[in-house]
C-alpha cells in the first residue's frame, strides 16, 4: 500500500497536448514515469496506491500511457502496472458543477479510469484480504441536510491478489450480503428471523406466509445494481460522470 496525496492516475483531455491538471502527478510526467517504471521493474508486487486531494471518487487502473493499446488492454487490465483508489471527501466540494461535461466528453481518452463520481462526498472502506483488496466508496446525497442521513452504498472494486488491475466487486453491497445470507437459510428460518425482529411488509419483509419474498427483495436490490452496471460502465468498463450502481 502506497499512501500519498495526489492522483497518480492520468485524466486526459487531448492526448499529446493538454493536460488537465498540473496539480498531480500527471503534471510531472518525468517523476510518474520514474515511479511507474520502478513498479514495473522493481520486482514488487500488489501495488495499491491510496490517494486524495482531488475531493472526488475514482477507481484507476496504472498505467504509463492508457491511449497506447499495445501496452493496456482495459478489457482484461492486460499492462496495468498497479491500481489506485481515490477517496472523496467527507465536507470539501468535489468538482465543481462547470467541468462535469468536460469529463463526460474525455471518457472514451480515459480507459483506465475504472469508476468515477466526481461530485459526492463520502468516504472509502478499505478491506485487506489475503486474497485481494477491495475499496468499497459509501456517499452522501447531500451535507447540507440538517437532518444527519446515513451514507449509501455507491460502487466497489478490488484487485486480486498477484493481478495489477481492478475489477468490479458486488461483494461489498450490503443487498449483495443480504441476499447470500438468506440464500442459506431456511423459510422456517427467516420467518422466526424476521419475527424476532420485528420487521414487516412495510420494509420489504412480510410478517407471515412464506418469507422467501425475502430473498426476493434482497435479489431484486441485487438485479437493479447488476442492471445499472451496462449503463453506468461502457465495454472498456469506465464510468461516467456518476454512478451509483
Amino acid at each position: 500500500l502506497l499512501g500519498q496525496q495526489v492522483m497518480v492516475g492520468n485524466l486526459i483531455l487531448d492526448p499529446g497536448k493538454q493536460i488537465a491538471n498540473l496539480d498531480q502527478w500527471h503534471g510531472y510526467p518525468e517523476s510518474r514515469t520514474r515511479l511507474l517504471n520502478f513498479f514495473a521493474n522493481s520486482g514488487v508486487k500488489d501495488i495499491v496506491v491510496l490517494t486524495g486531494d482531488i475531493h472526488s471518487s475514482w477507481a484507476n487502473d496504472l498505467v504509463i500511457d492508457p491511449n497506447d493499446k499495445t501496452k493496456y488492454d482495459p478489457a482484461t487490465g492486460k499492462g496495468s502496472l498497479g491500481v489506485e483508489i481515490v477517496t472523496p471527501g467527507i465536507t470539501s466540494p468535489g468538482i465543481p458543477q462547470i467541468f462535469l461535461g468536460l469529463l463526460d466528453t474525455a471518457r472514451p481518452k480515459n480507459p483506465h479510469v475504472r469508476y468515477l463520481e466526481p461530485s459526492k462526498r463520502g468516504f472509502v472502506i478499505l478491506d485487506v484480504t489475503r486474497d485481494r483488496v477491495q475499496g468499497a466508496w459509501h456517499l452522501f446525497e447531500d451535507i447540507a441536510q440538517p437532518e444527519p442521513t446515513e451514507p449509501r452504498f455507491a460502487n466497489a472494486w478490488s484487485v486480486k491478489a498477484g493481478e495489477t488491475h481492478l475489477t468490479n466487486d458486488p461483494t461489498a453491497d450490503p443487498n449483495y450480503q443480504l441476499y447470500h445470507l438468506l440464500q442459506q437459510r431456511s423459510d422456517r428460518e427467516l420467518s422466526h428471523l424476521v419475527e424476532s425482529l420485528g420487521l414487516s411488509a412495510a420494509n420489504g419483509f412480510p410478517t407471515h406466509g412464506p418469507v422467501g419474498h425475502a430473498r426476493d427483495s434482497a435479489k431484486g436490490g441485487i438485479e437493479a445494481t447488476c442492471a445499472a452496471e451496462p449503463a453506468a460502465h461502457d465495454q472498456q468498463g469506465h464510468n461516467p460522470t456518476s454512478t451509483n450502481a
